[in-house]
């Protein structure tokens, strides 16, 4: 298992959802894939799973047709799966790929290659997490596989200075977590909860004693002459 493959087993389980293993799922001869398979409903299902770069063209056509029509098959014998396989399966089934890209693989043919997938609409939703070495070193020098993935996650796409920095002049552990939100739709942005503002403490907290006072009184007015006549009863000149 690689480690991105492994940061995302841990997120998915971070996000409550149940992860079946498949070992050495056999699509051919000559490849077999490790299969990772998720869901915390029964209702959507995610399968993940790393592969050489090379073999992306093969996606569209061998990989994700033998997986349509012999996966569910196959894991049906399973007596110990974690989690009911329903009809949901065919229908509502997102494949997630990671793969490593070569250095000396160009941006755009990366593009390319990523989008064929991401835009065949064929059996399965796809995406493609990509990565590369330095995406590597930042998952290992980071620790990612030691903490709260989801978290720590979070904690550096709220980051604002960290954002800047990164639309500015490039930021590379900017730039992987903002890939990881991109290409997995379980990861999810916890937007913390904040305690209401208690405006009228704030508004008391503000006032003086003589401004307490008469309060009340403007609080009380409910229309324009009753503001022309409390300004007229202080005897100031409109």
């Amino acid at each position: 298992m690689s480690n991105v493959e492994a940061l995302v087993k841990r997120i998915a389980v971070e996000q409550n959802f149940t992860v079946h293993v498949e070992k050495e799922f056999k699509v051919s001869d000559d490849l077999y894939l490790n299969l990772y398979i998720a869901t915390k409903d029964s209702i959507e299902y995610f399968i993940f799973f790393d592969i050489p770069y090379t073999l992306i063209p093969l996606v569209n056509e061998k990989i994700q047709i033998t997986l349509f029509t012999q996966l569910k098959k196959k894991i049906l014998k399973i007596r110990a799966l974690p989690f009911e396989l329903t009809h949901f399966f065919e229908k509502n089934t997102s494949l997630i790929l990671t793969t490593f890209v070569p250095e000396k693989e160009s941006r755009l043919a990366l593009l390319k290659s990523v989008s064929a997938i991401e835009e065949d609409s064929y059996y399965y939703k796809k995406q493609v997490l990509y990565y590369s070495k330095k995406d590597i070193e930042t998952l290992n020098n980071k620790r990612l596989l030691e903490v709260n993935s989801s978290e720590y996650c979070n904690t550096i796409i709220s980051n604002i200075d960290k954002y800047e920095l990164f639309v500015s002049f490039g930021d590379e552990e900017y730039d992987f977590v903002a890939r990881l939100y991109e290409k997995l739709p379980f990861l999810t942005l916890s937007v913390a909860q904040q305690k209401p503002l208690d405006l009228d403490n704030m508004i008391n907290e503000s006032l003086d004693s003589k401004e307490l006072e008469v309060l009340p009184d403007l609080l009380a007015i409910s229309s324009s002459e009753a503001i022309d006549n409390w300004i007229d009863s202080l005897g100031v000149v409109k």
